[in-house]
C-alpha cells in the first residue's frame, strides 16, 4: 500500500487579503499544543484505518506558512512517521514556504530533516500588487529564496504565481513571467486569483478599492501565460501545474488521480479506503478532541453520483485525462455510462475531448474551459 501524507501547518504571521485556507496567528505555545495533537491524531488514525507499516512515498506540509514551524518540533513529528510509516527511498517531501521567512540556516535545517521540495508563494514581482495581496515579501525575497534553494542543491523545487491580479495588463503579466524564468525554477503553479467569500479582498472588491480584470480578460491572461510557459520549456501536466520534465509534484498527482492519502491538522482532508474525511477546521476544537483521545474528523456525506462527478471533474484537470480502467475499477461502471452521451459524442466530434489510449483527455483548447466540459459531460 503506497500512501501520502499530509501535514496541515496553521500558524501565520499575518492574513493575506485573498486566503481562505483555515489559518491562525503564530503562537509559539500553542504551536507545541498544536504538535502533541498532531501526534495523537497520527497514533488514533493508524489504528483505525489499519495504516501501520503502510509505505509513504510523498509528504506535502502546507498551510498557514509552514516555513515558521520549529525545526525540533518539525523533527519530532518526522520521527513518528518514521515510527509509524516505511519512509521511500524515494520519498518526495514538500514545505510550502513564504520567500520571506526562509533563510539559508532555515532551508539547510529543511534538508537535513529530509525536505527534496521547498515550494515558494512568489505570487508576483509588483510591490505595490503584493502589498494589496497581504504578502510580506518583495521580489528581492523571492530571488534570494530560489538562490539559495540552488545553492543547497536541492534537486527540485516549486514557486506559485498568480494572474488576474488587480489592475493586471498583458504586459505586467509578461514582466511577472520574465522575472519568474530568469529563476529557472522547475515547476510551476500558475492560479487565477479568486474572490473567496468572507476575505478582506472580497471587502476590498465590493468597496471598490480594487478593480478586478473582467473573465474574458483574466481568461486571455491565462492564455497568454500558458503560451509563454511552453515556449520557455514548460509542459502543463495539470490545469493549472507547469513543469520541467520529472518535474511534476507527485503528491499532489494523487489527489487528482484518486490515489490514497491521510491528512493530519485541522481542516485537513483524508481519503482512505475509498471514504473521504476532514478534520475540524478550529485549531482549539482540534486540539480539545484529541486530548480527549477522539479523532476530530468529519465524514464525507457525499454520494456515489457525486464522487463520479468529483473523479470526472479531477480527471479532467489531467493533461493525461481520465485513465478509464482505474475510474472502472473504482466505481464498478464505465466513464461512458457516468456521462451524457449526447454531450460525449458533440465533444470527441468538435476536437475537446479526446480518446487516447485508455485514457480520455481534454485538447489544449479544451483544457480553457475545462470547467464548461465537465459540466456539459455530467448529467444532473
Amino acid at each position: 500500500m503506497s500512501l501520502a501524507i499530509y501535514l496541515h501547518y496553521p500558524f501565520c504571521t499575518n492574513h493575506c487579503s485573498y486566503c481562505d485556507f483555515y489559518k491562525c496567528l503564530i503562537d509559539r505555545d500553542q504551536e507545541r499544543s498544536f504538535y502533541r495533537a498532531v501526534a495523537q491524531e497520527l497514533k488514533l488514525a493508524v489504528k483505525k484505518y489499519q495504516l501501520e507499516g503502510a509505505q509513504v512515498d510523498t509528504i506535502f506540509i502546507g498551510g498557514g506558512t509552514p516555513s515558521l514551524t520549529s525545526p525540533e518540533l518539525l523533527t519530532n513529528w518526522i520521527n513518528q512517521l518514521r515510527k509509524r510509516f516505511e519512509l521511500s527511498e524515494n520519498l518526495e517531501f514538500s514545505i510550502e514556504c513564504n520567500p520571506e521567512s526562509v533563510n539559508l540556516e532555515r532551508l539547510e535545517q529543511f534538508q537535513e530533516l529530509g525536505v527534496t521540495r521547498p515550494t515558494f508563494g512568489i505570487q508576483s514581482f509588483d510591490t505595490e500588487i503584493l502589498k494589496i495581496l497581504g504578502r510580506r515579501h518583495n521580489p528581492h525575497h523571492s530571488q534570494q529564496a530560489v538562490y539559495l534553494t540552488n545553492v543547497l542543491g536541492f534537486d527540485t523545487f516549486g514557486v506559485d504565481l498568480i494572474f488576474g491580479l488587480p489592475g493586471q495588463k498583458n504586459e505586467d503579466l509578461a514582466r511577472d513571467l520574465a522575472q519568474l524564468f530568469a529563476l529557472d525554477p522547475p515547476h510551476i503553479s500558475f492560479y487565477e486569483l479568486t474572490v473567496e467569500p468572507d476575505t478582506a479582498l472580497e471587502r476590498m472588491v465590493e468597496n471598490k478599492q480594487v478593480r478586478l480584470p473582467d473573465n474574458d480578460y483574466s481568461f486571455a491572461l491565462g492564455k497568454s501565460g500558458y503560451e509563454k510557459m511552453t515556449k520557455a520549456g514548460y509542459k502543463r501536466y495539470e490545469f493549472c501545474s507547469f513543469a520541467k520534465p520529472g518535474h511534476e509534484c507527485r503528491h499532489n498527482l494523487k489527489y487528482w488521480e484518486g490515489e490514497e492519502y491521510l491528512g493530519l491538522g485541522p481542516s485537513a482532508h483524508s481519503f482512505i479506503g475509498n471514504k473521504r474525511f476532514n478534520g475540524v477546521a478550529d485549531l482549539e476544537g482540534y486540539i480539545s478532541s484529541l486530548e480527549k483521545g477522539e479523532l476530530p474528523h468529519l465524514e464525507d456525506q457525499s454520494t456515489e453520483r457525486e464522487r463520479i462527478t468529483e473523479a470526472i471533474m479531477l480527471g479532467l484537470r489531467l493533461a493525461k485525462g481520465i485513465d478509464r480502467v482505474k475510474f472502472s475499477k473504482r466505481f464498478g461502471l464505465s466513464l461512458e455510462e457516468c456521462m451524457s452521451r449526447e454531450q460525449y459524442h458533440l465533444l470527441v466530434e468538435s476536437g475537446h475531448l479526446i480518446p487516447d489510449k485508455g485514457f480520455l483527455r481534454l485538447s489544449d483548447e479544451g483544457m480553457f474551459i475545462a470547467d464548461e466540459i465537465a459540466r456539459r459531460l455530467i448529467p444532473d
